[in-house]
């Protein structure tokens, strides 16, 4: 069991062992719903499996392709069946926290997504068929949105290795891992969220073996933390906080959010000024909330504000922004400047497009920051 389950449930994020009960629960809802449905006891389960899978001879006589193509009418005769067996292996894998199980995710919804619009424009936009079109993207969105918190680091990193796109660069956070009886092993991460970090540790660390972590922020940062996957030579690690330990995981976001979150590449040759002087100096990341300004000519003040002018794929960005950081010790591999949180952003919503244009299809393979 604990190959499929290496942490125990105590110890995953509420939503996430809500989320994962309910997909492995589906299949049993999905059973009890059709006996419903074609008002059947629950023990007449072969009326309610041949509601689930239909004759051969009605898929032929509504899909008249299924009768040329066998794979067509086993896919269609058996899809509500390969559904529930995918709900079920979906929440399986998000109880073990595998990071397959996220991409099946998306895939199942996606799934259901385009069988909805397929009915739409297949029966017409009649109320049922659109509500349950609107009821599908409904629960996506929201399990999306609470899952994707629950399983990005350190159980699932955007930061690209081998084959995928480079489009984010990795936020180095140094740090020291202690474990119960006292050995130390000193590390970087390569990812940190305010639920979990990955890191490359040299050290045999079993995963769910309790351990403490000290981060090196503006100043040491300390959160217990259970070791829950393993990725070659890098290991994920999830932070426990508290009750009383709100206020730490509050410093890290704000940390993160204020230092370390622009983190897509993206050298850009800008017009910063400050008190209408102009500061020499260039864009070198850029995220939704700001960007990093590398100049070594800047005196700049931590909160000072500044004033923007930069063009990105021919179209011009203009704004108010205050200092959020500096870096006159080159931390976090990157050169001398400053951080620079937006205020203001004139065209915002076609930035934030364009960002997305960025990550998507601009291939970065420079480790340069």
């Amino acid at each position: 069991m604990s190959a499929i389950f290496p942490i125990s449930f105590s110890k995953l994020p509420k939503r996430l062992i809500l989320i994962g009960f309910l997909f492995v629960m589906i299949p049993l809802i999905s059973y009890l719903a059709t006996a419903r449905e074609i008002e059947k006891p629950i023990y007449d389960y072969k009326s309610i499996f041949t509601s689930l899978a239909p004759p051969t001879s009605i898929i032929h006589k509504r899909f008249p392709i299924s009768q040329k193509f066998y794979v067509v009418e086993v896919g269609i005769r058996y899809y509500k069946i390969m559904l529930n067996l995918m709900a079920f292996v979906i929440g399986v894998g998000l109880l073990g926290v595998k990071r397959w199980a996220y991409f099946l995710f998306l895939t199942f919804n996606f799934i259901l997504i385009i069988d909805s619009i397929y009915r739409v424009f297949n029966t017409g936009l009649s109320p049922r068929i659109v509500y349950n079109l609107l009821l599908t993207l409904f629960y996506f969105i929201i399990l999306q949105y609470f899952l994707s918190k629950d399983i990005s680091t350190p159980y699932l990193t955007l930061v690209p290795r081998s084959f995928r796109r480079k489009w984010r660069i990795e936020i180095p956070v140094k740090g020291t891992l202690i474990t119960i009886p006292g050995e130390k092993y000193p590390f970087t991460t390569i990812d940190i969220s305010p639920g979990g970090c990955l890191a490359k540790i040299d050290g045999n660390i079993e995963l769910g073996q309790e351990c403490k972590l000290v981060l090196e922020l503006d100043e040491n940062w300390v959160v217990e933390a259970v070791p829950v996957r393993r990725e070659g030579d890098l290991l994920g690690l999830q932070f426990s906080y508290s009750n009383s330990q709100y206020g730490s995981q509050k410093k890290l976001s704000e940390y993160l959010q204020g230092k370390l979150l622009p983190r897509y590449y993206k050298k850009i040759f800008a017009d910063v000024y400050q008190n209408n002087k102009k500061i020499d100096g260039y864009i070198l990341n850029i995220s939704e909330g700001g960007f990093f300004f590398v100049s070594d000519s800047a005196s700049v003040q931590k909160g000072e504000k500044v004033q923007f002018n930069f063009s990105m794929m021919g179209i011009s960005f203009s704004g108010d922004a205050f200092v959020s950081w500096i870096n006159t010790e080159k931390k976090y591999d990157k050169p001398v400047g400053f951080g620079v949180s937006f205020e203001n952003l004139k065209r915002e919503s076609i930035y934030n497009f364009l960002l997305l244009v960025h990550r998507l299809f601009y291939k970065q393979d420079e480790r340069e920051r």
